[in-house]
């Protein structure tokens, strides 16, 4: 956010980190106070780009999906300094239109749930996740990419699964996704079916049809 100066007018200044501060020009006076409702995000319409600031809310990132919204949503960058919620299940759920999606600058100590968290971005072509996004926490990861059609490939080199126990259906329906690489994979926490006897992984892959090379890792069969 930017504010031209002037006397007896605030001066607002964007922290990055979930603050904003303010300071009256005539008074020595400077308050920080945290975002408002809806404010964690900001959509540039020219570029059709959504922006991730601060401590992100899940609410305010569902407002900008192509499916639930007017918006035209085609790319997501997050800022430096953008805290990922707790919670990201669904988080670009329905983000159909969007074709790349930037969380090199996010961080997601503290994310617990990503189900459903890429589903149906139907014409994502660049998925950049980078070193600082963690899942050390995360317990969920049923259907995070499924029907993500336009992916040829995904970075989940330095996944951290140890705590995950289901990640059935993960990419199912990417039907352009022709390499994944899954070594730092570990399944100690993936809950067995009672009836069909399979792991957490029950049909991972499934209609992915161009995926010839898959890098072995520690997933429980």
């Amino acid at each position: 956010m930017n504010a031209s100066v002037n006397d007896g007018t605030i001066e607002v200044t964007d922290n990055q980190d979930g603050t904003y501060s303010f300071t009256m020009p005539d008074e020595d006076v400077n308050v920080s106070a945290v975002i408002l409702d809806g404010d964690t995000c900001y959509f540039d319409e020219a570029s059709s780009t959504l922006h991730l600031r601060g401590n992100v809310r899940k609410s305010d990132v569902r407002k900008y999906s192509n499916n639930y919204s007017n918006y035209d949503t085609r790319h997501v960058i997050a800022e430096e300094g953008a805290v990922l919620p707790a919670d990201c299940d669904s988080l670009f759920h329905y983000y159909e239109n969007v074709e790349s999606i930037d969380l090199s600058n996010a961080d997601s100590p503290n994310v617990t749930n990503m189900n459903h968290m890429f589903n149906y971005c139907s014409a994502l072509t660049d998925l950049t996740l980078g070193e600082s996004f963690n899942t050390a926490k995360v317990t969920e990861m049923e259907y995070m990419f499924s029907n993500c059609q336009k992916l040829t490939s995904i970075d989940l080199s330095r996944f951290d699964t140890s705590e995950v126990t289901d990640m059935s259906n993960m990419s199912e329906n990417c039907e352009n996704l022709t390499s994944l690489d899954l070594t730092s994979f570990l399944a100690e926490s993936l809950t067995k079916d009672q009836e069909t006897g399979f792991s957490g992984t029950l049909w991972m892959f499934s209609n992915s049809s161009s995926l010839a090379k898959i890098n072995e890792s520690k997933i429980a069969k």
